[in-house]
């Protein structure tokens, strides 16, 4: 009676417990990890449009339930999105042999049928450029003159980062200016 009375329960804790419940129940965690470190991260709960910031490295538990996306935006570096999304756990067809419809069930009711991928994410974040803010350059110029020998003059280029607001690009612009002593209209 008592051996009766232990498999019966172990066979009622099947039915009432999903597959993955039983194997792979736990939390879902997300590892991110990048180079450089110390780096500011949107992760966004896809369900409900919940962000947190959190800085790398970290690792956090997702919920089950929802999507997630990643992203990095900081100055300097290009900018990543990375998706964590859900698939279906494969203990979650262990139900047909072990737990049938009601094991489904509760896996489908507490999310355990859900597992995220990517659960480790490594990123090595792009600069976008390492020129300095401003490059001054002189550019020899050869003149030629009809009526005394040939001239070089060093013509005077400034270059200029701008970086816009988004920070995904960064643009340069550059001025020339020529100043010829004996032709005051040529500039």
């Amino acid at each position: 009676m008592k051996r009766f009375l232990i498999q019966s329960s172990l066979s009622l804790s099947l039915l009432v417990t999903g597959c993955v419940s039983i194997v792979d129940g736990g939390p879902s965690w997300l590892e991110v990890e990048t180079n450089p470190e110390n780096v500011e991260v949107s992760l966004t709960k896809l369900h409900n449009d919940v962000t947190t910031e959190l800085v790398t490295p970290f690792r956090v538990e997702l919920d089950k339930g929802s999507d997630y996306q990643l992203v990095i935006d900081t100055p300097n570096y290009r900018s990543e999105q990375v998706f964590i999304d859900r698939k279906i756990n494969g203990w979650f067809w262990g139900n047909i042999l072990l737990g049938g419809p009601i094991g489904m069930a509760i896996d489908y009711a507490n999310d355990n049928m859900w597992e995220h991928n990517p659960t480790l994410i490594t990123l090595d974040l792009q600069r976008l450029s390492s020129a300095p803010d401003t490059l001054k350059l002189n550019v020899p110029v050869k003149v030629f003159y009809d009526d005394r020998p040939t001239e070089t003059l060093f013509l005077p280029i400034v270059f200029r980062k701008k970086i816009p607001q988004h920070r995904r690009m960064v643009h340069c612009s550059a001025e020339v200016m020529a100043n010829l002593p004996d032709y005051p209209n040529c500039q």
